[in-house]
């Protein structure tokens, strides 16, 4: 998303989508921009994030779902630290996973 400090295209351009949005971690990052006016809620997949500490597990959960539809709540399972899902605000669907405490 062009935050404003720098043109969307052209000489300077700020290296971020210019309608997208960006998340960041110690050890990760995404990347997403829009296709304009074509844009259809994806279908048939998720993405699914492993991520090794539960603190950091529960605040991308959170996050992504502000705005969305919890489909599991995050929480210990059998076989994770924390497993859950949703769906953000934008339709696309998440599996988020910690398989143990770091």
């Amino acid at each position: 998303m062009n935050d404003g400090a720098g043109p969307a295209s052209g000489p300077g351009r700020r290296s971020r989508p210019a309608n997208g949005a960006e998340g960041r971690g110690e050890d990760h990052e995404f990347l997403g921009a829009d296709v304009a006016d074509r844009y259809e809620a994806p279908k048939g997949f998720a993405l699914s994030v492993q991520i090794s500490n539960t603190a950091e597990a529960e605040r991308i959960f959170a996050a992504l779902a502000k705005g969305g539809r919890v489909v599991v709540p995050l929480e210990k399972t059998f076989r994770a630290a924390r497993f859950g899902q949703l769906v953000d605000p934008f339709g696309q669907p998440w599996l988020i996973n910690c398989e143990a405490e770091v």
